[in-house]
């Protein structure tokens, strides 16, 4: 069975990984979905690939995330997840 928690980190990178690992810690989620804006979305994924978690269907409109991480399916991002131990950054 499946529990969707909802989480805010404001619209803010610098709220981020502190909201996701209230979710990991409190709620022992096994994965993010649809983290919102570019940013966050970049920070967010550093921090699932840390951890080897699902992360799926960011909403962003930056090229090079789509590119590096193409996300069609919830097996494609799983392969990602779990195949691209790479460093992310902040910026577009």
């Amino acid at each position: 069975m499946l529990r969707l928690i909802g989480a805010d980190d404001g619209y803010e990178p610098s709220r981020t990984v502190a909201t996701m690992k209230q979710l990991d810690d409190r709620e022992q989620v096994f994965g993010y979905v649809g983290n919102i804006g570019t940013a966050s979305a970049a920070i967010a994924i550093h921090y699932t690939l840390q951890r080897r978690m699902l992360f799926f269907a960011a909403y962003t409109g930056a090229t090079w995330f789509a590119v590096s991480l193409p996300i069609a399916t919830c097996s494609t991002t799983v392969r990602a997840t779990r195949k691209r131990p790479m460093r992310w950054s902040a910026t577009s």
